[in-house]
């Protein structure tokens, strides 16, 4: 319960700031869409730094949990991938922990791990053409990216305001347990998902939701350890009338989903809950759910335990350290994506990346770089699904490898602008057409 609360301000006293480093680009946000911006960034030749509030990279697909990279074929069943998230995969493919479902819906995977066939409370066929990363290893895939592209890294630490000089962002205030510093930049890359940094700079943006879209789901995710999977499998096929009236018990406490991933030994399994409703800005909302969340945790874990077979013996052995999201404010760019520009596969002259869109008039969905820059002010581009679009464009394209395709081009386009001196929106798209192709961008040509 939010208690009443005082309605007034105060003056924060002015202050000194030490200026801890300047550098060509600055990255807020080390999620997928930041990680790659970051490195793109540096392997275009920028001095770059990352600042992450977390103690780890992968933002929401670490904290969260959120590791799967969905649908990735088109109807021809050539993967999406492309570029730095193509290396992601690679990278955790080399080391035996990327899992692959089959386009046609069988189970086959990277590295001769293998899906279960009962996945997840979804048929096989639904989860076809996904590709799914080691939650833990894909932290240190992430680390080590950014390591050997000299990204300078700061971890535990909150950008929290843009320094703004008239219409030119000039950097980042952010604080740490070393206080209030600041890294002066010639471009900043808004990152956070949220758009906590552009959402500093006084300037107009979208920060509305859409309840009836999954970009309005706030979750939580548990993992249990010690189920006898099989024997849960075998009550659920031959007592399928009590499952489902067990999961209409469960969905009491919100949106249900048991996973089985093939990063989990087969006595561990992950439960989702998705939380509809609650406004992803505001820090009440955020605590209701985490706090509560974690109660219905609780709550489904009883349940499970005591009326499913196969969960007997389980017990909590972790949940998701953040709260997942996928919504937040969205950026009034100088073009803002429709839902309608990506069923009609509205082309575009300065694309920066392209997937199929189900049952869309055109084969291919483009992005804009437009899309990135926003109206009002220099030096800020805004990567990953807080861009410039609509409700409804925003929740079908804040993927992972989306946003990592958006990271990559804001990334090379910032370290371009501030090679050749000149403003992020009079970049000569020329040039970072054919960087991105350089950084493996294929779709392009």
């Amino acid at each position: 319960m939010v208690r009443n609360r005082p309605n007034q301000t105060i003056l924060e006293p002015p202050r000194e700031l030490n200026v801890l480093d300047e550098v060509d680009v600055v990255v807020v946000g080390g999620g997928p869409a930041g990680v790659a911006a970051a490195v793109s960034s540096a392997r275009t030749g920028a001095e770059t730094a990352l600042i992450e509030r977390s103690g780890f990279l992968g933002g929401m697909a670490t904290g969260g949990s959120v590791i799967i990279l969905p649908q990735i074929d088109d109807a021809s069943k050539t993967y999406q991938l492309n570029g730095i998230c193509r290396e992601w995969v690679e990278r955790s493919s080399s080391m035996d922990r990327a899992f692959q479902s089959a386009g046609d819906g069988t189970a086959e995977s990277l590295n001769k791990n293998h899906w279960r066939s009962s996945m997840s409370s979804r048929k096989m066929e639904q989860s076809h053409g996904s590709i799914h990363l080691d939650l833990e290893l894909f932290k240190f895939v992430l680390s080590s990216m950014v390591e050997e592209a000299d990204v300078e890294l700061f971890l535990h630490t909150w950008g929290c305001q843009v320094l703004r000089k008239e219409n030119q962002v000039q950097g980042v205030i952010f604080e740490s347990k070393s206080g209030r510093q600041a890294i002066l930049a010639d471009n900043v890359v808004d990152a956070t998902g949220d758009g906590d940094i552009f959402g500093t700079a006084g300037i107009n943006f979208n920060g509305s939701m859409d309840h009836e879209f999954w970009s309005s789901m706030r979750r939580v995710v548990m993992r249990l350890g010690s189920i006898d999977y099989q024997k849960f499998l075998d009550f659920k096929n031959n007592d399928p009338e009590k499952w489902r009236d067990t999961i209409a018990k469960l969905k009491k406490l919100g949106q249900f989903r048991l996973q089985s991933l093939p990063d989990t030994p087969e006595d561990a399994k992950r439960i989702h809950h998705w939380v509809p409703g609650e406004r992803h800005l505001s820090i009440d909302d955020l605590i209701w759910v985490e706090v509560d969340g974690r109660k219905a945790v609780l709550a489904t874990h009883d349940i499970l335990k005591m009326e499913v077979p196969g969960f007997e013996n389980s017990f909590i052995f972790d949940t998701s350290s953040q709260t997942g999201t996928r919504g937040g404010r969205r950026l009034i760019g100088e073009y803002m994506v429709t839902m309608q520009d990506l069923q009609d596969g509205k082309n575009h002259q300065d694309p920066i990346m392209s997937f199929p869109v189900s049952g869309a008039a055109s084969s291919l969905a483009h992005v804009p770089y437009r899309a990135l820059i926003p109206k009002e002010i220099d030096g800020l581009l805004a990567a990953g699904r807080c861009f410039s679009s609509d409700a409804a464009a925003n929740d079908l394209v804040n993927r992972i490898p989306y946003c990592s395709d958006m990271g990559q081009a804001a990334g090379i386009a910032a370290a371009l602008a501030s090679e050749k001196g000149v403003s992020l929106r009079n970049l000569d798209y020329r040039l970072l057409n054919w960087q991105m192709k350089e950084q493996g961008i294929p779709f392009l040509e």
